[in-house]
């Protein structure tokens, strides 16, 4: 599965087409190959949390986290699997809710702090810096995110 999600994503980051608008999200190559933990979720925008978890419980997803959805402004967690869905309110309709919207996805890795700065040092436009989270895993998680060459966000995470 590693080597599959790295060629995957070295057709993401690496692939200049003549669609791409935002050739200055590229940055030079790095091979994350030997962090690759494998995917970890994708986040999906709702307008209606309350529905979408209904959703995906009759799919036999379950709620993993919060317990108490009020202390993440409403991020829920489900999974079914191996799956992980993250829904995630959007009331100011900054994501188009139309067929295909992914607000990002995730990628597990190890060694984040290592990873951060080979991809820092590569140029690559980061929509979010590195961060440490204690509200959503028991042990907490180092986080950062960075647009794509289509400005997609592709969050990368390490689980504690």
């Amino acid at each position: 599965m590693g080597k599959k999600l790295f060629l995957t994503l070295a057709m993401v980051f690496f692939c200049l087409s003549s669609q791409a608008q935002n050739l200055e999200n590229m940055g030079k190559p790095v091979d994350l190959t030997a962090y690759d933990r494998g995917f970890n979720h994708v986040g999906i925008p709702t307008s209606n949390l309350e529905k979408s978890l209904a959703f995906y419980e009759g799919l036999g997803f379950r709620l993993i986290f919060p317990t108490d959805r009020t202390q993440l402004n409403g991020l829920t967690f489900v999974k079914l699997g191996n799956t992980i869905i993250e829904l995630i309110p959007k009331k100011d309709q900054a994501t188009p809710m139309t067929a295909g919207a992914v607000d990002h996805f995730c990628i597990h890795i190890s060694n984040i702090k290592e990873v951060y700065q080979k991809i820092k040092a590569a140029g690559y436009k980061f929509q979010k810096e590195l961060t440490d989270l204690d509200y959503v895993f028991e042990k907490g998680e180092t986080i950062f995110k960075i647009y794509g060459i289509n400005n997609e966000i592709i969050e990368f995470c390490e689980i504690y």
